[in-house]
């Protein structure tokens, strides 16, 4: 009876668990030109390396510089958001916020954007999570594919090739799963956006 006790305790409590990470996606208002012209930069930024592989080069500092960091920090955030930052001198048009933290964007996503059905578009980002941390990964995408399989730009990655260095060293074309874990990082969601009409 105990055993019996115990087991369903656990299957209850790896439930909850399961739930409450089970991934989400958040819509937050973007312009179509900005969100265009944000991708053709990523997309021209691909092959980018680091100087020494220590998170550094001209290049990467740009992009760290984008969100206020001087040099050698992790950088795959700011990349998402040096995209947005190049194409548009107005700052209120960039639609996610400021930070080199992907889960950063993420949590404002939660808080200011809207619910929607969990599946891939193009330009949405994949945001990745450590159990019991604040460090995780973002990803932008630009093609989906069946079964939940995308192809992202990824900055601060690998270029997925075997032998590579496991910690990232530059911007590469990845294909990822939109209900795949990353190494030891779960997914915690996907973030859109909804098209803004003129005014």
């Amino acid at each position: 009876m105990k055993r019996q006790i115990y087991y369903i305790f656990f299957l209850l409590i790896s439930i909850a668990n399961t739930q409450a990470m089970a991934p989400t996606k958040y819509l937050l208002p973007a312009n179509l030109q900005v969100l265009h012209c944000s991708r053709s930069i990523m997309l021209s930024e691909v092959g980018t390396k680091e100087k020494t592989g220590k998170n550094d080069g001209p290049q990467i500092n740009k992009y760290l510089e984008s969100v206020g960091i001087r040099t050698n920090a992790p950088y795959c955030a700011a990349f998402v958001f040096y995209c947005f930052d190049v194409v548009t001198l107005d700052k209120n048009m960039i639609p996610i916020t400021k930070t080199a933290v992907a889960n950063q964007i993420f949590s404002e996503a939660k808080k200011l954007g809207i619910p929607t059905f969990y599946s891939a578009s193009i330009d949405d980002l994949i945001v990745w999570k450590y159990s019991n941390s604040w460090s995780g990964h973002i990803e932008r995408i630009f093609e989906v594919h069946k079964a939940g399989w995308v192809l992202t730009v990824g900055a601060n990655t690998s270029n997925g090739k075997r032998g590579s260095q496991r910690e990232g060293n530059g911007v590469y074309i990845r294909r990822r799963n939109i209900l795949h874990s990353l190494g030891r990082m779960y997914i915690r969601g996907l973030i859109g956006f909804k098209i803004e009409r003129e005014k």
